[in-house]
């Protein structure tokens, strides 16, 4: 799958899970990637400042291309079945949220 416009790229300890990842293409309805050792870019990233500040990249999107982009990834792609599916779990959360809302509020 080419990589284009939207998509959602995942890393961190989260990524690790096929069926979170699922879930965020389909509620999100965009392609989510998940690059081979997600679960260590963050780190990755934060050394991000420290490589431009040392030059080895010109910028940021230098940095994304260079280290993040070209990895091999696994791909999400949204299950439209699950769209409307989604959507009805949401509006039931949007008429319940303000009767619980008290309910979990931190006292």
């Amino acid at each position: 799958m080419d990589a284009k416009a939207g998509n959602i790229t995942i890393i961190g300890g989260g990524a690790k899970s096929r069926s979170w990842c699922q879930i965020l293409a389909d509620i999100s309805q965009r392609d989510v990637r998940v690059p081979e050792n997600s679960e260590f870019l963050p780190s990755l990233g934060a050394a991000a400042s420290a490589f431009r500040y040392l030059g080895w990249t010109n910028d940021y999107a230098d940095f994304v291309s260079r280290f993040i982009m070209n990895r091999q990834a696994e791909w999400f792609s949204p299950n439209k079945e699950h769209e409307a599916l989604y959507n009805e779990a949401y509006k039931r959360f949007v008429r319940l949220y303000p009767s619980l809302k008290q309910v979990y509020s931190a006292q």
